[in-house]
């Protein structure tokens, strides 16, 4: 074998790959019978030169990675059936395999490789998972030139859509959560390329189709993440990973993905040239960081909304006064200098203060209809009792004693609505 590979032109020996194959049969069982790791580093390298034969001399043009997807998402389905073996079973293996290496303890391979008798499963999981890894590495890298060349087949998205599924067996089997952005990116990228397939040509329907495609997949993300059936599915798969990290790695990638599709279409279209397209990019992102407010009560999400919106209203009044051709300093000086920019944000702002003032008084008015019956009779009716939870000065003027007239009727006009307001207010 050493011979024929040290020949200028090895894929002249069409019979070269069988024989590697062979040889690789042959050190898979000594590696499995003998319980040596190594032999098995031989098998997977013996293996790997006869695949690469193959391809080089059947199929000699570079393709999109399609073929090392299918490999290692095969090494993965290898991986689970070597790990599906029950704990019962992989203990008496192991009891069995050390008896074997207490007697055989003095027995070498080529008189200075020492036989341990580890169990086959020990001996596999290592160098497949590595072999695995390696494979899809370099599956992205035939994506990754295949992205930067001219021609994408249709075979591009199916390659990237199978990289994107086995990053994230890889990110579960392997405990890799920093591997799940990878795997989302790669989703993006058999997205857009379809899209561009069926039509989708310009940067802002692009940027569109990466706002949707950021939304869907975080709302997804969550959705799975909460049901038991996805946690007993990953649980038969052997997959680990935390909800908690996992749904921050999705929502922050997703985050990222929304920015560069909002970022991008600005940055090549300005706020002078009118695209309608791209008010759909921003209603959707303007969706998404409310989506995220609303879960994550974060401050950030919450700008993020009136900040769209904001910017919105001004690409309105851009596109509508001053959408016309010439110099770009020019256009900035005359949007910048013109009195309607102004009314803009002034209208704008007003927009904003109205839309306070009607939340803050249908979370009053809701806070009033959902207080309890119960409680509401105590604060009309039962006045020592409601005074105990309020502060002292204001419990003093409260007392039945301290009112005068009829305690019970001043309550029931003034003093039980204004305070219920109060105690809101402070809960607020």
């Amino acid at each position: 074998m050493g011979v024929v590979l040290g020949l200028p032109d090895v894929t002249y020996h069409r019979s070269l790959p069988l024989l590697l194959g062979v040889e690789g049969g042959i050190a898979l069982w000594l590696s499995l019978a003998l319980g040596v790791q190594w032999l098995f580093y031989g098998v997977l390298g013996l293996w790997g030169m006869a695949a690469a034969i193959v391809k080089f001399t059947y199929f000699p043009t570079f393709g999109s990675g399609l073929i090392m997807m299918g490999v290692a998402l095969l090494i993965w389905a290898v991986l689970w059936r070597v790990e599906r073996a029950p704990v019962e079973v992989t203990a008496l293996r192991q009891e069995r395999e050390a008896l074997r290496g207490a007697r055989a303890a003095s027995l070498t391979l080529l008189w200075c490789f020492p036989v341990t008798f580890q169990p086959p499963q020990t001996v596999v999981r290592v160098p497949l998972q590595q072999t695995m890894v390696l494979v899809w590495g370099l599956g992205v890298v035939r994506l990754g030139r295949r992205l930067l060349g001219d021609d994408l087949g249709w075979s591009w998205p199916v390659s990237a859509v199978l990289g994107a599924l086995v990053a994230g067996l890889i990110t579960g089997s392997l405990a890799w959560p920093w591997l799940l952005p990878v795997a989302m990116t790669l989703g993006l990228g058999a997205w857009l390329v379809t899209a561009y397939k069926l039509g989708v040509t310009t940067v802002v329907g692009l940027s569109v189709g990466g706002a949707a495609y950021a939304v869907l997949v975080w709302r997804l993300g969550v959705m799975l993440l909460a049901q038991p059936a996805v946690r007993r599915l990953a649980h038969v798969c052997h997959l680990r990973g935390g909800r908690a990290l996992l749904e921050h790695i999705t929502h922050w990638t997703a985050f990222t993905m929304m920015a560069l599709s909002l970022g991008i279409p600005l940055a090549q279209y300005g706020v002078f040239i009118p695209q309608v397209a791209f008010v759909l990019a921003l209603g959707t992102g303007m969706a998404f960081w409310g989506l995220a407010a609303q879960r994550y009560q974060r401050h950030l999400h919450r700008y993020l909304v009136l900040e769209s919106g904001m910017l919105g209203g001004v690409l309105m009044y851009s596109w509508g006064f001053h959408a016309t051709p010439g110099p770009l300093p020019a256009h900035w000086q005359a949007l910048l200098s013109a009195p309607g920019l102004g009314l803009t944000c002034v209208l704008l702002s007003a927009a904003l203060w109205s839309i306070a003032r009607m939340v803050q008084r249908f979370l009053e008015t809701t806070e009033l209809s959902a207080y309890p019956a119960a409680n509401l009779r105590r604060y009309l009716f039962d006045v020592p009792g409601h005074t105990r939870s309020l502060p002292p000065g204001r419990a003093r003027l409260m007392h039945p004693r301290s009112l005068g007239g009829s305690p019970r009727r001043r309550l029931r006009q003034d003093a039980a609505v204004a305070d219920l307001r109060f105690v809101r207010r402070l809960q607020w």
